[in-house]
């Protein structure tokens, strides 16, 4: 188990385990966030080949309360991927913007620990990268099932973390200049997606 892995699930031991008191979201309020992903793969997310890819992803968020369990949450950020073909190659890496909508029911809870289950789409499209004879143009959408918990330090102040269950659905785009254009599509799922985040709301 990674060092990340390790310090996040003390946070959740540390988010379930607090002392009693009342924190509840306030409907019709905003917030703002920020929050850092990091998701380790180990499958065909580049180029449709084997690759051995670490992903993180900084964001910040824009939050509206509905109701006091329902959050809407607007997210825009930069992915950062790095990905070696095989064992003993240079990697190599890439950077994109990512946009993120999700929404989050959270749970009534009569402690300052929130509980949530939510979904998430996203979409992410990397520059364009010419090559010999071609130009490639990759872009990916996904979906996410997500699980966590948000702690109330203070009334408005919360800090939260969450797991997600992710299928993403990668393009990848072949722009020839002398031959039909191709495109592939590839679909991996993962369990391995987790971040971290805190949030203020007015």
């Amino acid at each position: 188990m990674s060092a990340f892995f390790k310090y996040f699930s003390i946070l959740i031991i540390s988010l379930i385990s607090v002392s009693e008191a009342s924190a509840q979201l306030k409907p019709g309020s905003f917030g703002i966030s920020a929050s850092f992903a990091y998701r380790p793969v180990d499958a065909g997310m580049s180029h449709a080949f084997d690759a051995e890819m670490k992903t993180t992803m900084p964001m910040a968020h824009l939050l509206y309360t509905y109701s006091k369990n329902l959050q809407v949450d607007f997210a825009l950020g930069i992915q950062s991927r790095s990905y070696t073909y095989e064992d003993g190659d240079e990697p190599n890496s890439e950077t994109t913007l990512a946009f993120q909508l999700a929404a989050k029911y959270f749970f009534d809870s009569k402690s300052n620990v929130s509980p949530y289950l939510g979904g998430a789409l996203g979409y992410l499209a990397f520059p364009r990268i010419e090559r010999s004879g071609y130009d490639e143009v990759d872009f990916n959408i996904s979906a996410a099932l997500i699980f966590g918990g948000q702690y109330f330090l203070e009334n408005n102040f919360a800090l939260w973390a969450q797991i997600g269950l992710t299928a993403n659905f990668i393009y990848e785009r072949y722009e020839y200049t002398t031959k039909i254009n191709m495109t592939n599509q590839t679909t991996v799922i993962d369990l391995s997606s987790t971040a971290v985040g805190a949030s203020f709301y007015f």
